[in-house]
């Protein structure tokens, strides 16, 4: 009895969700079955995870962690600049609860380990750009971390994102 309700379940869903029809596949529920425009399909998802770098490239964004040139010493406040760039007929959507989340060695202080759209240096559908205070303990290479979510839209896509960063600097 549960399975057939769960199977109902699932072609109510189905049916509401456009019957199953992935964009762009001809199918269509239309009565005659004459085909109907689509979308294009989103892009497909990511592989898995390879390790984080400074820089995640897709076809619909470019994120980057980076120094921009500026040395950061050793008992200094610096700052890191984390951007996305939307690509492609995409754009950010601006609803969307964006965040960054910083960490590192004990030897990173961040004023502010989280944070948010109120805090970001611009947004715009565009792009966006959070400068990331951070004060390095001592010199050395040291790997600062950032988790970025955000959401990436179509007119009728829409891409919840969670990209993790990491990038090397060199503390004086």
């Amino acid at each position: 009895m549960l399975r057939r309700g769960l199977v109902g379940i699932a072609i109510v869903w189905a049916a509401a969700c456009g019957g199953g029809n992935e964009p762009g596949s001809g199918a269509s529920s239309s009565a005659g079955g004459a085909s109907s425009p689509t979308t294009p399909a989103p892009p497909a998802p990511a592989a898995p995870a390879a390790p984080a770098g400074p820089r995640v490239d897709r076809d619909n964004f470019q994120l980057a962690a980076a120094t921009d040139g500026a040395a950061l010493h050793a008992g200094q406040l610096g700052q890191v600049k984390i951007t996305l760039t939307a690509r492609n007929g995409w754009h950010v959507n601006q609803d969307f609860p964006v965040s960054v989340e910083v960490s590192g060695p004990s030897s990173l202080s961040f004023p502010k380990a989280r944070l948010e759209r109120g805090d970001a240096a611009a947004f715009d559908e565009a792009h966006f750009e959070f400068q990331v205070p951070v004060t390095p303990g001592a010199a050395g290479e040291q790997e600062l971390r950032a988790k970025v979510a955000f959401a990436i839209c179509t007119e009728t896509n829409c891409l919840p994102q969670e990209e993790q960063l990491a990038l090397r600097v060199a503390v004086q």
